[in-house]
């Protein structure tokens, strides 16, 4: 296995976490044969879940490679689950429109997968692993909800910005047609004058 050094810093649990199942035992297909492996269901799209977990080993500049929809980050070390270099093998599934689940399944090499029985300290650092991951989700949506909301805020500035520009094109519009009425009612008064004028001037 290549080393590769992965330590994962988790923000505080936050309250999707109460709602959010705990991690449990599973089955996986892994190089053609079931392996126990880790799994919790989030309440988050797949979608999310996926670029959340991307966007994680991007930070950690952890390099994986994805085949049949499973993830593998070979020669690891995750100090939260163990400080062990080990083999990760990550998938995610969606199980409706707004969950998906995470697996996570631990080798120690050679497909030797870590169970319950087998290994019970890194079997439990895999909970709480995934148990924290929980927490990086709930911060990941947010930063994108932020991002959101700064986009729909800029917008609105700038609809202000015109709609403002366009009142101050008005307003001048109109204070330039009232100078143009006052000079055109000066006229007129002048011209009536003058027909007057003429008027006068006719015999009778």
């Amino acid at each position: 296995m290549k080393k590769t050094i992965f330590t994962l810093l988790f923000p505080a649990l936050s309250v999707s976490f109460l709602f959010a199942q705990a991690p449990r035992e599973d089955r996986m297909d892994i190089a053609d044969a079931p392996r126990a492996v880790l799994s919790i269901e989030l309440n988050y799209t797949s979608k999310t879940v996926d670029d959340a977990l991307s966007q994680k080993f991007k930070e950690e500049k952890i390099k994986t490679k994805t085949s049949k929809g499973i993830t593998l980050s070979e020669g690891t070390k995750i100090t939260t689950i163990t400080p062990d270099i080990m083999d990760y093998f990550f998938k995610v599934e969606s199980k409706d429109k707004t969950k998906a689940v995470l697996f996570l399944g631990i080798s120690k090499g050679n497909n030797n997968f870590v169970t319950p029985e087998s290994d019970v300290k890194v079997w439990e650092g895999g909970k709480t692993f995934l148990t924290e991951f929980v927490g990086y989700l709930d911060q990941y949506q947010l930063s994108l909800d932020i991002a959101a909301q700064e986009k729909v805020i800029k917008d609105a500035e700038k609809a202000l910005e015109k709609s403002v520009k366009e009142g101050e094109d008005l307003s001048q519009k109109l204070e330039e047609n009232k100078k143009d009425q006052e000079t055109k009612k000066a006229d007129l008064q002048k011209q009536n004058e003058l027909l007057n004028q003429l008027k006068a001037r006719q015999k009778r």
